[in-house]
């Protein structure tokens, strides 16, 4: 599922390559109604989503201000992506590698 929502909200039309009323406040409705998913199912890809966010910002804050290895880095980055892959209904615990592998 793909957060809809979310995704509406950033799209610009640069270069004016559409027509100014093709992204109308109707754009969204017709979005949703496509996509396949009811409103609830979206809202609630959306607050998994947004449970995400203090996470996110202790990863950042963790590799702003302490000096981690590049092993450390890596190992904390798989931990938060294979969350966000899961959220995104990926299975993500299923690897085609065995280990990491870095010099330091």
């Amino acid at each position: 599922m793909f957060g809809v929502n979310n995704m509406i909200h950033f799209i610009q039309n640069i270069g004016e390559y559409f027509a100014s009323n093709y992204f109308d406040e109707d754009f969204s409705k017709k979005v949703i109604e496509k996509s396949g998913y009811s409103s609830e199912a979206i809202r609630e890809f959306n607050q998994q989503v947004n449970r995400l966010k203090p996470d996110y910002f202790k990863l950042k804050q963790t590799f702003v201000e302490n000096h981690l290895r590049t092993k450390d880095k890596i190992n904390l980055s798989h931990r938060f992506h294979t969350r966000v892959l899961n959220v995104w209904g990926y299975d993500a615990e299923q690897t085609n590698y065995d280990g990491l592998k870095c010099k330091k």
